[in-house]
Parts: structure tokens; C-alpha cells; sequence
């Protein structure tokens, strides 16, 4: 796991998924193990297979916001932007201390057409990490609310 996990922040997906195929199938149901995969998914922009093994973590109420925000992503990614903007909102409370749940969620009001609520959101993703703010103003999801970055 800590191989797959380390070489999953280097970038090297194809190495993390080798490592993965080297657990145990009763290690794989480990939620940090199910977390890295999920990751890896998004990783490859395999989008559909993210939102379907992300929307089985979210049913069963995982206590992980990286699991919601992973999923929201993908769902986001599919077209599915009411869908995902529900899964962020329907996470659990800890999320909410997260900046990328803010900014994401920004990202998803501001492509529905709901800059004011967009506006709000991003400023509290920026208040919470500023670097966020370099990210913003290259993010095609937020051009609407370009004045703000």
C-alpha cells in the first residue's frame, strides 16, 4: 500500500497500479486502499469507473472527503454536474473543513450559472489555502467569475 500510495504522488500511476494488483483481495477492500485506487482512476481520467466505484464508497457513507470530492469530480468530468455538486453536499461534515471541497463546489455552481453562490464559495476555498488561487485562474470551469482571480 505504501509503495502504491508513494508512487502515486510521483506521477507513476502504472507502478501504483502494479502494486495494487500485488494486495490481497481482502487488503483491495481496505478504504485507504479503495481511496488509492479511486485516486488512480481519477488519475487516468477514467471517469465513469471513478463515479461508479466512488458512488458505492458515498452509499455506504465513507467518512473520507477525498472519497466525495474524487467522485463529484468524476461525476463533474461525465457531464453530471448537478449529480456531482449533490455528492459534495451530501458528504459528510468533515468535508466541509476541506478547501478543495469549496473550490470544487465553486467550479460546479459557477458552470451551472450560480456565480453569486460560485463567488461565495471561492472565496472561502481561497481563505482556506491561497494557492488555490494561482489553480483558479486557469481553470476553465471558473472563466465566468474571472474578475475575482
Amino acid at each position: 500500500m505504501a509503495a502504491a500510495d508513494g508512487y502515486a504522488e510521483l506521477g507513476l500511476i502504472d507502478l501504483a497500479w502494479e502494486e495494487v494488483g500485488t494486495l490481497t483481495e481482502t487488503d483491495r477492500n481496505i478504504p485507504e486502499v479503495q481511496e488509492l485506487i479511486l485516486g488512480l482512476l481519477v488519475r487516468q481520467n477514467r471517469w465513469l469507473e471513478a463515479a461508479e466505484a466512488g458512488h458505492r464508497m458515498c452509499l455506504e457513507r465513507w467518512d473520507r472527503p477525498a472519497v466525495y470530492i474524487h467522485t463529484a469530480y468524476a461525476l463533474h468530468e461525465l457531464g453530471r454536474t448537478a449529480e456531482a455538486q449533490s455528492t459534495l453536499q451530501g458528504g459528510p461534515e468533515c468535508l466541509r473543513t476541506d478547501p478543495l471541497f469549496h473550490y470544487n463546489m465553486a467550479c460546479y455552481l459557477a458552470v451551472s450559472g450560480k456565480l453569486k453562490d460560485a463567488e461565495v464559495s471561492l472565496r472561502t476555498a481561497f481563505s482556506m489555502d491561497g494557492k488555490l488561487r494561482l489553480h483558479a485562474r486557469r481553470d476553465p470551469d471558473l472563466k465566468a467569475l474571472k474578475g475575482m482571480l
